[in-house]
């Protein structure tokens, strides 16, 4: 942003723009505890590496570089926080070292979450 001004007025439009279902919000939360799950902090680190259609596309954004994104993650990862990774990956075992340390992705959560959102009668 340019300004600080510019980022509150972006940060505005958003949050007034912006608005989610009680559906979506309450799997939100379902997520958010899946996540959380085993953590010792309310918070969590989110990695969005995408590998597939970037790295296709050549827009590569240090994806590619694996050595790179582990020590980002390690850089601002807070100790004892949860690390979630969203990704396209196709082959998960070249991110075996995100769940080394601890990183939750989406085969780990799915079948729970929409567990969870039957329980609460969502479809």
């Amino acid at each position: 942003w340019r300004s600080y001004e510019a980022l509150k007025h972006a940060l505005r439009l958003m949050s007034d723009g912006v608005s989610y279902t009680a559906n979506v919000n309450a799997l939100a939360c379902i997520a958010r505890e899946l996540v959380l799950e085993g953590s010792r902090t309310p918070s969590f680190t989110c990695l969005h590496l995408r590998r597939g259609d970037f790295l296709t596309l050549g827009w590569d954004g240090g994806s590619k570089d694996l050595q790179r994104v582990l020590k980002t993650v390690q850089t601002y990862k807070q100790r004892h926080e949860a690390l979630y990774v969203a990704t396209d990956e196709a082959n998960m075992s070249l991110l075996a070292p995100l769940g080394r340390m601890g990183g939750k992705f989406w085969q780990n959560i799915e079948a729970r979450l929409i567990e969870g959102a039957a329980q609460l009668g969502l479809k």
